[in-house]
């Protein structure tokens, strides 16, 4: 059929991309978008045979001009590694087996197949040059993911290879790497002149002098004010406390800085002193507009409950002036919520969206958020909560207080006939609870009342 371009292009903005990838052959539209498909993002993790494949595909221009995401994880240099050191494949033994393997190929495909893809490379070296040529060469790469974590023993090998994917065009850098690895890496940032998001997520492999992991983190801190025209986004998360109070103290003011993402260790002395962080916070309460905060408890360091965290994050976000902060988003998983209406209080006179998720909000949990928007500070537009118990009156006090809201979300427990009551469970013989349908149908089809009725402003509610 002889169609616009177009027309082809929204026709395939219906079909689902593993359909899509099989309609390659109905045209040359199809074809393009078939290939920008099944290239577009890719993994290199493993050295299989299916990741040789790869590899050489996008060592074609057509195909590496395609490939915009990728995720690295750099496993496979301690495989190449392993094989590198391994006795001489020269002994009898050996040949024996490789025979034996010839024999078994031939009977079974009728040629000969390596045992594993790590037999095409002789040496380490040669493999990294493989791997640095084929990376090197993907002019439109945007967003590259690297998890360089749990292999001590392979010390800086993936450098190169890691290094060879920056490029200037990328645009967004997500890291996951020890503080050593990143001291190792910090020399081929220079690569990288307009990246405009950057994530962290830290860990320590080994204990070192702190004054070394101090040196680290400002030599960082430097590279960070290098990119002061270009970044808009920064997030940092650690796998166990550290003491970032040199990395927060180094920066200078970024100007295009918009989105701030801070994982807060529960244990002390979670981001370091303070200070430092609230310093950091208030050289951007002219740019900042978006600011999410969590805590994690992801390593074995500092399982001491939250009522450390809890005078930490006072003690931060008290003195924070952010002047044009329009969007909050606050996990309640482990950040009491006594804490995060700190920083609801503070900003409630900009905010336009806020987000409060990972724990149960009751009635009055919900009251004490909306009133921290008097009528004269009304500008909450969207609004994300959860998990809460639905009820008539949760709708009413929402419609009242929130009177500009056109998006809720909701994530909802149970619901109820009217605020107090009890939810009904009944265990349904697969060791699960679920609530009593009477309950349901009597909120559903209740006579509406007049309050109930000004919620209808609301243009979405899930």
């Amino acid at each position: 059929m002889s169609l616009p371009q177009d027309i082809w292009l929204h026709i395939a903005s219906f079909i689902p991309p593993l359909q899509l990838e099989d309609l390659y052959s109905v045209n040359h539209i199809l074809f393009n978008l078939a290939m920008d498909q099944r290239y577009q993002q890719i993994s290199l993790s493993y050295l299989t045979r299916k990741t040789v494949r790869i590899m050489e595909r996008i060592r074609d221009p057509v195909i590496a001009e395609r490939v915009r995401i990728l995720y690295l994880h750099p496993h496979f240099v301690k495989e190449v590694l392993q094989k590198d050191s391994s006795p001489s494949n020269s002994t009898i033994l050996s040949r024996l087996g490789d025979f034996a393997y010839h024999i078994r190929d031939q009977r079974l495909f009728g040629r000969y197949r390596s045992r594993s893809p790590l037999f095409r490379f002789k040496t380490f070296d040669e493999f990294s040059l493989f791997m640095a040529n084929t990376l090197s060469s993907l002019p439109n790469l945007v967003d590259l993911h690297v998890a360089w974590s749990g292999l001590p023993t392979i010390a800086d090998s993936p450098v190169p290879i890691i290094s060879s994917a920056f490029g200037p065009n990328l645009r967004r850098l997500w890291l996951e790497l020890s503080l050593e690895k990143l001291g190792l890496m910090l020399p081929k940032f220079s690569c990288l002149p307009d990246l405009e998001e950057l994530d962290l997520f830290l860990r320590i492999d080994h204990e070192l002098d702190p004054k070394h992991y101090d040196n680290i983190l400002i030599r960082f801190a430097r590279i960070v004010n290098s990119l002061h025209r270009t970044l808009r986004k920064f997030a940092i998360q650690l796998w166990e406390p550290i003491d970032l109070s040199p990395f927060f103290s180094s920066l200078r003011r970024l100007r295009g800085l918009e989105t701030i993402s801070l994982s807060i260790p529960v244990g002390n002395p979670h981001l370091g002193d303070p200070d430092a962080v609230t310093d950091f916070l208030n050289l951007h309460s002219a740019s900042l507009r978006s600011l999410t905060i969590r805590a994690s408890e992801l390593g074995e360091w500092g399982l001491t409950g939250t009522s450390h965290l809890s005078n930490w994050f006072q003690t931060t976000f008290t003195p924070v002036r952010l002047l044009r902060l329009t969007s909050l988003e606050i996990s309640l998983k482990l950040i009491p919520l006594e804490s995060a209406m700190i920083c609801i209080h503070k900003f409630a006179g900009t905010l336009r969206s806020l987000v409060l998720t990972g724990r149960h909000l009751t009635f009055h949990d919900v009251e004490t958020v909306t009133s921290a928007f008097p009528s004269c500070r009304r500008r909450l537009e969207s609004v994300r909560l959860g998990s809460v118990t639905l009820n008539p009156q949760l709708f009413d006090m929402l419609a009242e207080k929130l009177p500009l809201l056109n998006k809720l979300e909701l994530s909802v427990r149970e619901v109820v006939p009217c605020e107090g009551d009890y939810p009904l469970y009944y265990k349904n013989g697969l060791d699960r609870h679920d609530q009593d349908e009477s309950q349901l149908v009597s909120f559903y089809y209740r006579p509406p009342r007049r309050k109930s009725e000004s919620i209808a402003h609301a243009d979405e509610v899930l």
